[in-house]
């Protein structure tokens, strides 16, 4: 009995090796290279995959064509002239077998990623029910990566595209959603979302090996070790980003920073650091990158920092790149939830940046910024950049609170002694606002909404609110 079983195991053995060499021969693709994808248009696309040693690979689509041949490692890619906008097309591949992908669309792609305020699904938002059933269209698609982790970087993910509609879009990223359903209302074409992202991950884990190395990390923490742990250093762009980082895209949504709220100081290098990782890997040197502001939260205190000063670094990211773009939400945050459930705001204005930034549209995406305050007289004169039509007070409702209407809020100024009072504030014209308190008789800076939980009611009328700083930024 023993010797019939085991000339069964050697059986299968020999049959699986049979079968594994077919498989090699074939043709294979990424699944990100799919049935219902979307393609990005106006630059060449590259499409790769796997193949024996030496076979001659030809991908045609939309009446473009390219061929090449596989490596010695057996990996190929081409590069596809620049699509037609629209579809749907059938792509070909062909080799010593012939794969068929229909379905295809061509329009504007972009990666959505961060950590569960990103992750957040639709089904557990604001108004869940209105959303996916009003959601039908299949010109909107979403890709999600399937969670992994790893110490070495990955071939591929798992995952496939799923056009927007009422059983697709509740487990889609919220935030992804209403970014794709703005922006394509505003281009007329096809838009199509890489979601990658894992709910309480720090930053390290979605850069480079190299990166983080060069940061002061010890190569010690690479070692291979615990695969459960999502917040080992690098194992998140190992696996769910390098794998799809051949897709050619436009940009990146980002929303994360409260794992790293503890070390705000830092997040000031780490943040451009891995927008400089994120554009090599994709090959794309001017690969846009919206960054979302933390949403306002108690987290360890209402009046501590933490959150403020993780946002402070995002604007500082933004500063000094003219491809970075920060979506400013310090009205829809909520008191004691990290994860305020109104991601709409958050996608449309992501939206507006990308419109600006990304397609040169003449628009008021931008939040008002800082742009210097000017002190006399024991007052504070604050002149803004971006305010468009001018600036507003937003009575209401802010981060689920009521707020007036007649008098400006978020304002702080302090003299020489550091100390922070609450400033009378007044909007003198349309870019510009007075500050002053009875306690403060020689101001010598100021603040904006720069604490965690702020209840700042400073608009555009274009209805973007201002974007928290300080004057005594170190």
């Amino acid at each position: 009995m023993y010797l019939v079983r085991r000339l069964v195991t050697i059986g299968g053995i020999a049959a699986s090796l049979v079968l594994s060499g077919a498989a090699i021969a074939d043709v294979t693709l990424p699944r990100a290279i799919s049935d219902h994808m979307v393609l990005q248009r106006n630059k060449p696309v590259r499409i790769w995959g796997w193949a024996d040693a030496g076979e001659t690979v030809t991908v045609d689509v939309a009446k473009r064509k390219a061929s090449t041949t596989a490596g010695a490692d057996g990996t190929w890619e081409v590069f596809l002239p620049s699509l037609p906008t629209g579809g749907p097309y059938v792509m070909n591949v062909t080799g010593k077998n012939k794969l068929q992908l229909t379905d295809v669309l061509v329009g504007e792609v972009w990666v959505c990623s961060g950590q569960s305020n990103m992750e957040w699904p639709v089904r557990i938002t604001f108004e869940p029910e209105k959303t996916a059933n009003e959601s039908t269209d299949d010109g909107l698609r979403m890709f999600t990566v399937t969670k992994a982790i790893s110490d070495t970087e990955l071939k591929d993910v798992t995952g496939s595209w799923q056009p927007a509609g009422p059983t697709t879009t509740p487990n889609f990223s919220a935030v992804g959603y209403h970014f794709a359903k703005t922006l394509r209302k505003t281009l007329g074409c096809p838009i199509g979302m890489i979601h990658t992202s894992w709910g309480g991950t720090r930053i390290e884990a979605w850069t480079s090996p190299a990166t983080n190395i060069a940061a002061g990390m010890s190569k010690d923490e690479f070692k291979p070790g615990d695969n459960r742990n999502a917040n080992k250093a690098s194992v998140l762009y190992n696996a769910m980003l390098v794998p799809v980082a051949k897709y050619t895209v436009t940009g990146a949504i980002w929303y994360q920073g409260e794992s790293n709220a503890g070390n705000p100081m830092k997040y000031r290098t780490q943040l451009p650091e891995m927008i400089a990782d994120w554009r090599n890997v994709f090959q794309t040197p001017d690969l846009v990158f919206l960054p979302v502001q933390l949403a306002p939260f108690t987290a360890n205190g209402n009046n501590a920092t933490s959150y403020a000063e993780i946002r402070e670094a995002q604007s500082m990211a933004a500063e000094k790149d003219k491809r970075v773009g920060v979506a400013v939400i310090t009205d829809v945050g909520e008191e004691k939830d990290i994860h305020p459930r109104k991601k709409g705001p958050v996608g449309e204005r992501l939206a507006l940046q990308a419109a600006r930034i990304a397609y040169g549209k003449k628009n008021d995406g931008a939040s008002p910024s800082l742009r210097n305050v000017r002190y006399y007289d024991g007052t504070a004169i604050v002149s803004f950049r971006n305010t468009g039509a001018g600036l507003v007070i937003k009575g209401g409702t802010i981060n689920e609170n009521p707020v007036p209407s007649d008098k400006l809020m978020g304002f702080q100024i302090s003299g020489a002694d550091g100390v922070w009072y609450d400033a009378d504030a007044e909007i003198i014209d349309r870019d510009r606002v007075e500050l002053k308190s009875p306690k403060v008789a020689k101001p010598k800076n100021v603040r904006f909404a720069f604490i965690n939980f702020p209840m700042a009611n400073l608009f555009s009328i274009g209805g973007l609110p201002v974007e928290p700083f300080r004057t005594d930024r170190p």
